[in-house]
């Protein structure tokens, strides 16, 4: 999908949760040179002084990412204020342009690919990274349900390895409990003599809304997951409200 359609779609996307630019906590993804960490909170209307060589990346409560990098001397949310959802839009554009090699290799490679049912499937039938949601089970997704499979798993220095059939008419299976989860770690999946290698990241805790995590995906590579979230957004946003 073109990073143009992408950006427009999540404009639309922003415009229906009905996402106010004014933002409340920022989350720190990357910190170099000040004593901030990956997952930190920090308040957006607050100021923020970087000294010279100091750089901070922060997702805001909307999804957009801001690159800070000093001197600077001024409040997050400053660099929010006067724009409007379009300009979330252009930020993901310019997010996706910073890692336009993965993301178009994501593209390519899962052209033509039936949909992921749901945001937060492992699809062992193709390569690339899967991001997942801190403290839930995670969930191994095939395409194909018709016949009864074999699925191997093993990291990617192969130390170790577990198995596991998988029942006909069932698409979806729980990782084998004997699997030991690393964030970042590659993995192998083969299923039916087909090997695929799958990095898992987990979303750090303290982004707590699917349009920050829509945005840590875009960064992180998971385009194989974000038309399902996508899709959830919407549902999500055009539920009607209900009735006391």
């Amino acid at each position: 999908m073109p990073r143009h359609i992408i950006a427009a779609s999540i404009a639309t996307l922003l415009g229906l949760a009905g996402i106010a630019q004014a933002a409340t906590d920022f989350i720190v993804m990357d910190a170099r040179g000040i004593k901030l960490k990956a997952g930190d909170k920090i308040d957006g209307d607050q100021k923020l002084t970087l000294l010279d060589g100091q750089r901070l990346t922060l997702m805001a409560p909307n999804g957009a990412t801001l690159k800070l990098q000093g001197p600077k001397d001024e409040a997050p949310s400053d660099e929010l204020k006067g724009g409007s959802t379009a300009d979330v839009g252009g930020a993901l554009t310019a997010m996706l342009a910073s890692n336009k090699t993965k993301t178009a290799l994501g593209v390519t490679r899962n052209a033509g690919k039936k949909e992921l049912p749901e945001p937060w499937l492992v699809d062992v039938s193709s390569e690339g990274v899967t991001c997942l949601l801190p403290g839930e089970a995670v969930k191994l997704w095939r395409p194909k349900a018709e016949a009864e499979g074999k699925l191997t798993i093993a990291p990617s220095d192969r130390s170790w390895q577990a198995s596991r059939d998988w029942s006909q008419g069932s698409d979806i299976m729980a990782m084998p409990p004997s699997v030991p989860l690393h964030d970042r770690a590659t993995y192998i999946f083969n299923l039916d003599g087909e090997s695929k290698q799958v990095t898992l990241v987990a979303i750090p805790v303290a982004m707590n809304n699917d349009l920050m995590r829509l945005g840590f995906m875009f960064d992180k590579g998971c385009i194989r997951q974000t038309p399902a979230l996508e899709n959830a957004i919407r549902d999500q946003s055009t539920k009607p409200v209900a009735q006391r």
